[in-house]
C-alpha cells in the first residue's frame, strides 16, 4: 500500500490533515493507521476519522481518511 498526505488545511485541532493510500486489495483502518503513524502522525495522538475506502474500475482501491493538524 502506497499513502500520502493530499492536503493540509488551517492548524491546531480545529485544522485536517488529508491522506489518501492506494492497493491491489481492500485497504482495512488498521492498515490504513498503520500508514497515518509512518507518516509521523500516530492516530492516539492526531485522530483518525472519515476513512473510506473504494473499488475503482480496474480492480484497485483507494481509500481517504483524515486526521487533527495538532496532537493533543
Amino acid at each position: 500500500m502506497k499513502a500520502n498526505i493530499t492536503t493540509k488545511v488551517g492548524n491546531g485541532i480545529s485544522g485536517r490533515i488529508f491522506f489518501e493510500a492506494t492497493s491491489e486489495k481492500e485497504i482495512t483502518r488498521k492498515e490504513a493507521k498503520e500508514a497515518q503513524d509512518r507518516l509521523g502522525y500516530h492516530p492516539a495522538g492526531y485522530d483518525f476519522f472519515g476513512f473510506t475506502c473504494t473499488k475503482l474500475p480496474d480492480g484497485t482501491y483507494i481509500s481517504a481518511w483524515q486526521c487533527s493538524a495538532s496532537c493533543d
